[in-house]
């Protein structure tokens, strides 16, 4: 499946909007330490090395919420930052296939500030329709 490489302010837009909407409120209901430390541990043992793809907006934001704290620890966390760098381009990668986009657009985050924005309204975008392939398809 080819990917889009490019996105309008409308579709940035949107995506920022659809966090009000109830399979997202559903989503944090559901939320449990359990669930949350298994979904890490899933993609750093299985998915690992793995660019092709999707993930669903639940196991991107798992995962980087668990990234983020490892982060915040000093040095260990810097060091697990870094170990954790495949992972974490991996699921982003996943994650913008899920929305229609091509995995190169998180390089948009080098950008400072506005980068970083443009790439989590990205994040946040909704299933694209006929989206499914890859080696790692969410389950």
């Amino acid at each position: 499946m080819a990917y889009k490489m490019s996105f309008t302010i409308d579709e940035l837009i949107a995506n920022v909007q659809s966090l009000s909407s109830p399979e997202v409120k559903e989503g944090f209901a559901q939320l449990s330490f359990e669930s949350v430390k298994e979904n890490f541990i899933d993609v750093v043992k299985n998915r690992y090395f793995c660019f092709e793809g999707t993930a669903a907006r639940k196991e991107f934001w798992q995962y980087t919420l668990v990234a983020f704290i490892i982060s915040i620890i000093p040095v260990i966390g810097w060091l697990a930052s870094l170990a954790l760098l495949p992972a974490t381009i991996g699921v982003a990668a996943r994650r913008l296939h899920d929305t229609g986009k091509s995995g190169w657009l998180q390089l948009i985050a080098i950008i400072p500030v506005i980068g970083v924005l443009i790439t989590l309204a990205l994040y946040l975008g909704k299933k694209a329709e006929g989206c499914g392939c890859g080696c790692c398809e969410q389950k």
